[in-house]
């Protein structure tokens, strides 16, 4: 049955004319209506449909066995990862059976092969260090300058970075230096560079004068301030130190060399609970440091907290044997807590690891009062608390790991 319309367009020019005219009124074309039942005007759009719905569940099918290829693959790779690790477990535990047996026989000696080893460690993440830090410095420095300063001490730099990163460091940083002191005389990146290079051999007379000139021309650097506060601290300047360290901590979120620093800055003016609160800092920066765990245990000892000192001693020497302030450490608390035969196998460790730890019977006060002596040696680099302490004067492997620590932060990009 036809369906009836008000009005019916035409074909020809879209004029609507009054259903049951002939002619178009605008053109004259005759008009025609044409009725179709609607399984046929549908009957396309159904078959459409299906195809579509074909091709997708196809489609569908061929990603789930991708997939499920995938899976395969990853089960494979974890079982072979598996595998692996056993082996290299049962390689490293028949590798320290045997240099025990060879201990007991008297081939080696188990602690200097040890020792030896970690200095190898050590000069291969040294090496890397260097390599990393010494990359790219040239162009960070010349991007700095303007044309015709650039065009002036180009050569100059990149000359000086190449011996610098070939190991001739000293002819290096004269060519820079006499870059900075000519063309390139308003380059922070470069006083910048030649002060990190001061710094990196402790020469911190020198590297405070080129990292002041770069953190003055960048107030905002904390790379700069870092290393700063660092090389004033190391030549007794603590007020300053304390100044440029603090801002470091305020414009970064963590940073363990600024928080050791600071902490070993108020430790020597006494300020034991300010140095314990920067210790843990600096431990939620490094939890694996044994160093840092060391300095906690001092601060807690200084702040009569025996057993939480004794607590983290244990967990030190648990976590490094070979580190003898950690032996130490918890031999003098044993000692303060009159637990003396305890406290004299652990200062025994501390000696045959090499610290000079007196061994003499004597009574238990003198022994203490010796013992703490010896403390603050070690963790200060003199028997007393000088007003102007030298940053980097006591522990050895703490101002290594607050060296290595300021340098990897200013050479990060």
């Amino acid at each position: 049955m036809a369906k009836r319309f008000d009005q019916i367009r035409c074909q020809r020019c879209r004029t609507a004319n009054p259903f049951g005219e002939e002619l178009c009124a605008q053109c004259g074309t005759r008009l025609m209506l044409v009725v179709e039942p609607s399984t046929l005007r549908y009957e396309d759009e159904a078959a459409a449909d299906s195809s579509h719905h074909d091709y997708l569940a196809e489609r569908v099918s061929m990603l789930e066995n991708r997939l499920l290829m995938l899976a395969e693959k990853l089960e494979k790779g974890l079982d072979l990862l598996l595998r692996q690790s056993e082996l290299t477990h049962y390689e490293h535990l028949l590798l320290e059976t045997l240099v025990g047996a060879l201990d007991v026989a008297g081939v080696l000696e188990q602690k200097r092969l040890y020792g030896e080893w970690r200095e190898a460690c050590a000069r291969d993440d040294k090496d890397e260090h260097l390599e990393r830090r010494n990359a790219g410095w040239p162009e960070r420095i010349l991007v700095e300058l303007d044309h015709s300063a650039r065009a002036g001490c180009e050569s100059q730099v990149r000359e000086g970075c190449a011996l610098i990163e070939k190991g001739r460091r000293t002819r290096g940083l004269r060519l820079l230096e006499s870059a900075a002191s000519a063309e390139a005389a308003g380059s922070q990146i470069l006083k910048f560079y030649i002060g990190m290079q001061y710094f990196s051999v402790r020469q911190m007379v020198l590297a405070r004068d080129y990292l002041e000139s770069a953190a003055e021309a960048a107030p905002g650097d904390a790379k700069a301030a870092l290393l700063l506060g660092i090389a004033c601290g190391a030549l007794g300047d603590a007020e300053n130190a304390c100044q440029w360290l603090t801002r470091v901590r305020n414009k970064v979120k963590s940073s363990f060399a600024a928080s050791s620093s600071l902490g070993l800055l108020h430790a020597a003016g006494g300020e034991w609970e300010r140095a314990l609160d920067e210790f843990k800092r600096a431990q939620a920066a490094r939890p694996a440091a044994v160093e840092i765990s060391c300095a906690v245990v001092v601060a807690c000892y200084r702040l009569g907290r025996l057993r939480l000192a004794l607590r983290y001693a244990k967990k030190a020497v648990e976590a490094d044997l070979q580190y003898p302030l950690a032996h130490f450490l918890k031999g003098l608390i044993l000692l303060k807590l009159g637990e003396e035969v305890e406290a004299r196998k652990a200062l025994s460790e501390a000696r045959g690891l090499g610290m000079k730890v007196e061994t003499k019977k004597t009574s238990a006060p003198a022994a203490l009062n010796a013992h703490e002596k010896l403390l603050n040696v070690s963790f200060f680099g003199s028997a007393g608390h000088p007003p102007n302490h030298q940053l980097l004067a006591g522990d050895k492997r703490l101002s290594a790991l607050l060296l290595a620590d300021a340098l990897e932060f200013a050479t990060a990009r």
